[in-house]
Order: structure tokens, then sequence, then C-alpha cells
């Protein structure tokens, strides 16, 4: 018989935890979350870079229900 853990998610507002958390403890979640990115157990999906001049097609892309990875705004000098 196989045993399941109950998981739970839980959003939260970035720039609200980017203002009222203190440099020590944000630097240590972001250490900690690149730890788990290098090991492994953490899987960060791949980017698809578009140029800010095709800014209407990320967000096209960003709604597609089945998008591929994540559109990232790249910002060309």
């Amino acid at each position: 018989m196989r045993s399941h853990e109950t998981k739970t998610v839980r959003g939260f507002w970035l720039f609200r935890w980017f203002t009222e958390t203190p440099k020590d403890r944000m630097a240590a979640a972001i250490d900690r979350t690149l730890q788990l990115a290098d090991s492994g157990a953490l899987r960060v999906p791949e980017g698809q870079p578009i140029l800010v001049e095709n800014f209407s097609e990320a967000v096209y892309l960003a709604e597609a229900p089945a998008h591929g990875g994540k559109p990232l705004l790249v910002f060309e000098p």
C-alpha cells in the first residue's frame, strides 16, 4: 500500500514580501531556492526570450493554455 503526503501550496504577493522582509532573511530564502534548483529538487522551466519590441507576442504566449516556456522579455541596448 502506498502512503500519500498532503501538500499545501500558498501564494503570496512578491512585492509585499520584498518590502517587508529583512535583507538577511531575503538573502537566506534566495540562497535556499538556488540550492534546491542546483540539486534538482526544484525544477526551473526553460524560458523563451522575446525582444521587448514584441511585447504583445509575450503577452499572448503567457496567456495561451500551452505556451511552453515562460516568456522572458529581453532588453537590447
